[in-house]
């Protein structure tokens, strides 16, 4: 995740202030909770990335809804908004 970020950062569209939509529904997350406690950190630490913004994940799977909600809790103070929408059955 912090290769993709850091990759996208470079573009010289990239606007750290956009809105995000994850949507976790119908894949394979090949991440767990260390890669989210370390992403947090990584955009804690990078004023470039790190931004007022929305963010929402889309899960359908209970450990899409655990590492959704890591996130949502460890991102302590940044100044991200984050909703997570999940399925009934997850």
């Amino acid at each position: 995740m912090i290769n993709f970020k850091l990759q996208i950062s470079e573009n010289e569209d990239y606007d750290p202030h956009y809105n995000l939509i994850l949507d976790f529904r119908i894949c394979n997350l090949n991440f767990g909770p260390e890669e989210i406690i370390k992403y947090v950190e990584f955009v804690r630490n990078n004023p470039k990335i790190r931004a007022e913004r929305f963010t929402v994940f889309l899960t359908d799977k209970p450990n899409e809804v655990v590492l959704a909600t890591l996130f949502k809790i460890r991102k302590g103070n940044l100044p991200l908004t984050t909703e997570v929408f999940t399925t009934l059955e997850a």
